[in-house]
């Protein structure tokens, strides 16, 4: 449609919560196969869901603790990590070069 234009996901998450109950490393595993299949296709920003509503969408939580599939997921240089407060001045055409990430 549009092959010179970057690809931003604008909104994605999961949950630990499966029909067997809970599982935190399945979370886990999802983050890291997906953005590792994201970066593959050359997406260039995610904006994850960082709510806990009606399930644990969070990948971060108020207490600073973090998922570690997510940890591990966005280690890949691929990525930059811009917090919610920095996103809500940024010019988003400036994160399209930026490859350091934040944990």
């Amino acid at each position: 449609m549009a092959p010179s234009k970057p690809i931003f996901i604008a909104q994605t998450a999961t949950t630990s919560d499966d029909k067997t109950g809970s599982s935190q490393s399945a979370k886990d595993q999802w983050l890291r196969d997906a953005y590792a299949y994201l970066t593959a296709a050359g997406v260039r920003g995610i904006l994850y869901f960082n709510l806990n509503k009606k399930c644990d969408w969070a990948f971060y939580s108020a207490s600073g603790q973090r998922n570690e599939g997510y940890k591990a997921a966005v280690t890949n240089p691929a990525f930059g990590y811009v917090s919610p407060a920095d996103l809500a001045q940024t010019n988003l055409s400036n994160l399209t070069n930026r490859g350091t990430t934040r944990n």
